[in-house]
């Protein structure tokens, strides 16, 4: 699924959010696509397609609106950190403009999300959980 496409990434918290945990790990594929016609069904991959190439981590003490809702996409305070390199985006439609040819990776990974580094122990309540684009 094209990064540019997507206008659903979000779901409520509640709890007490420590360092990046939790956070929404997303898989995304740098690989070039060519579209044949214009509709996104009928892509023909130019390379190794659908694969991680790198991880977007999201965490929730970063993307909340400060009543519980994490709206990665719509959310313009977002911050969004990437895995293979210190690369920080201010939000989503950031990434999406710099990243131009990025496809959430269908593959290997799906988008989740964890809580795994935070070294303290932590109580969350992760509800609401919308993933998606237009029509689907």
């Amino acid at each position: 699924m094209r990064t540019a496409l997507v206008t659903k990434l979000s779901n409520t918290v509640s709890g007490d959010t420590l360092g990046i945990d939790p956070r929404w790990s997303i898989p995304i594929d740098d690989t070039t696509y060519n579209n044949i016609d214009g509709n996104e069904d009928s892509v023909i991959d130019a390379g190794d397609d659908g694969y991680t190439d790198y991880f977007l981590f999201v965490s929730f003490a970063d993307c909340n609106d400060g009543a519980g809702l994490v709206d990665v996409i719509n959310d313009p305070t977002c911050t969004i950190n990437r895995s293979d390199s210190p690369t920080t985006y201010p939000n989503w439609s950031t990434f999406v403009t710099v990243e131009t040819n990025t496809n959430i990776a269908v593959k290997d990974y799906y988008a989740f999300i964890i809580a795994d580094l935070s070294g303290a122990p932590g109580v969350w309540t992760i509800s609401n959980m919308v993933v998606g684009k237009p029509g689907k």
